[in-house]
C-alpha cells in the first residue's frame, strides 16, 4: 500500500464521501493515492519493492 506525508490536513471528498488527513503519515489504498486532490496536497511515497540479495 501507498503512503501519503501529509504537511497540512484537507479534506478529500470523492464519490465514497469525505475524509480527513491530519498531518502526518497515512497508509492508503491506491486509488487515493492517484487521485489528483491527494497528488495535490500530500507527497506520495510508493512502496518498496523488496529485491532479493545474492550472496556473492
Amino acid at each position: 500500500m501507498p503512503k501519503i506525508i501529509v504537511e497540512k490536513p484537507f479534506v478529500l471528498t470523492d464519490a465514497a464521501g469525505q475524509r480527513e488527513f491530519a498531518a502526518g503519515e497515512h497508509e492508503v489504498d491506491d486509488a487515493i493515492a492517484k487521485h489528483w486532490y491527494v497528488q495535490e496536497h500530500a507527497q506520495v511515497v510508493k512502496p518498496e519493492t523488496k529485491t532479493a540479495k545474492t550472496k556473492g
